[in-house]
């Protein structure tokens, strides 16, 4: 909550402090836009890239001006509309909002047809080029969090992997 109190003040006397009422500031509402894949055309030798502009007018306006620090965890859930009978594993890096690669790559195990990875301070997601094959479609699942709030799911295009381009 915000409670501000002004205290009157002259060169030669200070009045009574007044103060006033106080007034909750609800987290505002986050969202991805512009969801895109960096290609239209997939072959097996190339990877997955997916992007998107995240908006948070607490965590880009305001800052850490309090104890509730926000930050950017958008979440990403890839799904492969015919998972088969490969198990494989999503390795997983991005780049941060200053477009920087981060070294700390995520693994996650797929569980039948899912992986979800946690994207702090990311524009986009990456599927590594080892694991797609022709005839494979994804298509991801993108939550805006701002670790107090999830904003609205937005679910990308559905991409297939065609052959390898020599």
């Amino acid at each position: 909550s915000i409670v501000v109190q002004i205290t009157p003040r002259t060169e030669t006397s200070v009045g009574e402090p007044i103060t006033s009422p106080s007034i909750v500031v609800k987290n505002g509402l986050h969202r991805v836009s512009d969801v895109k894949f960096l290609s239209s055309v997939y072959p097996d030798n190339k990877d997955i890239v997916l992007t998107w502009i995240f908006k948070d007018f607490e965590i880009q306006q305001i800052g850490d001006i309090d104890e509730t620090a926000q930050f950017d965890q958008t979440n990403v859930k890839w799904y492969s509309r015919n998972p088969g009978e490969i198990d494989f594993t999503l390795v997983y890096s991005y780049n941060d909002i200053d477009n920087s690669l981060q070294e700390v790559f995520f693994v996650e195990e797929y569980r039948g047809n899912i992986a979800t990875v946690i994207n702090p301070n990311s524009t986009n997601s990456i599927i590594s080029k080892n694991i797609l094959f022709k005839g494979k479609e994804f298509y991801a699942v993108i939550t805006p969090y701002d670790t107090i709030d999830k904003g609205p799911e937005i679910i990308s295009s559905t991409i297939t992997i065609t052959s390898s381009i020599n």
